[in-house]
């Protein structure tokens, strides 16, 4: 991949695929998907960011929760490989504040991210320690005592994206009363029952993910391995030893 080429997104009889293509170079007599051009770096991991944010960030952001410009935006888990999504989209719908929570451990790599957060906090001392702000649109793959704290740190008529448990706190529950108080509205999203439904979303979303990618706005962490390595990434995605995300390829070149 070199500066000045494209990526090309195409879906076919409901399958989508991913092309490169080089600078003035043409895909046959197909038309060429004129999108912004990328910065370098392994084609895997730039291909990998994308569908990240594609998944991740615009579909949700801007289907589900409906951001709209100027509104704040909190993200939990805030350095994990479905949330470091997140961040950039919202920066490229407009937010106009993203702030994220990790736990005291990884309070070092938040600090040296080069995701575009104007905060990163300790998500052991919520709520205190945002002295009271409130968020238009909080994304949730935590769950447990997080979520449960989310609804405290929603403005009102706020919106509250569900979008994993990395918790394990499958039996967590949270109070209705508290959400026809407030005005407030709870979504899940997932992915993979959101997207076979909503197939006419993905280009667009996908334009607004190579925008992001262009714009340098997802920098999520990618470490690109050799498949002779799988069992060690395995291990680091278990133990959550990582800070964005893991690309396997046929060879040891990054």
């Amino acid at each position: 991949m070199a500066p000045g080429g494209h990526l090309l997104v195409q879906r076919r009889q409901g399958r989508g695929r991913v092309r490169y293509l080089p600078e003035g170079g043409r895909e046959g007599h197909r038309r060429r998907h004129q999108g912004p051009d990328l910065p370098g770096g392994h084609i895997a991991g730039v291909i990998k960011r994308v569908h990240h944010l594609v998944v991740g960030g615009d579909l949700a952001f801007a289907n589900v929760a409906r951001l709209a410009p100027g509104e704040s935006v909190l993200i939990h888990g805030a350095l994990g490989g479905f949330a470091a999504a997140f961040p950039g989209i919202a920066r490229q719908l407009g937010a106009s504040r993203v702030v994220g929570t990790v736990r005291p451990g990884r309070l070092g790599a938040a600090a040296v991210t080069k995701l575009p957060y104007d905060q990163i906090v300790d998500s052991s001392q919520l709520p205190d320690v945002l002295q009271g702000e409130t968020f238009n649109v909080i994304v949730d793959p935590v769950g447990g005592p997080v979520r449960t704290l989310s609804i405290d740190l929603l403005a009102p008529a706020g919106r509250l994206i569900l979008a994993g448990n990395a918790s394990g706190e499958w039996g967590h529950q949270l109070d209705s009363n508290r959400l026809w108080y407030g005005g407030l509205t709870v979504s899940g999203f997932n992915a993979g029952a959101y997207i076979p439904t909503h197939l006419p979303e993905v280009r667009p979303a996908a334009e607004v993910a190579l925008q992001a990618v262009a714009a340098g706005l997802g920098q999520t962490e990618i470490d690109v391995l050799p498949f002779d390595q799988a069992v060690t990434a395995h291990q680091r995605m278990e133990s959550r030893a990582l800070n964005g995300r893991i690309v396997l390829t046929p060879n040891s070149r990054g």
